[in-house]
């Protein structure tokens, strides 16, 4: 997922399931009531572009970081 805005929903991003990995560049996720939402060993890997706040809580963390190439 890049460059999107994720704004004003119950949850921004969520990932299910050990076979999810959800890649974000350069993303805004704000005014969510959660920003970041995995279950069942769902992955979120981010570029460290994404910008996440202003949330109710921003939820899970990235589950890592990966350089831009």
């Amino acid at each position: 997922m890049e460059d999107c805005m994720v704004t004003d929903n119950r949850v921004g991003i969520s990932g299910h399931g050990t076979s999810t990995t959800i890649l974000l560049s350069r993303n805004t996720i704000v005014n969510n009531d959660e920003g970041l939402q995995r279950f069942n060993g769902a992955s979120l890997v981010s570029f460290g572009d994404n910008k996440l706040g202003l949330n109710t809580s921003d939820g899970a963390s990235f589950n890592g970081f990966i350089a831009p190439r």
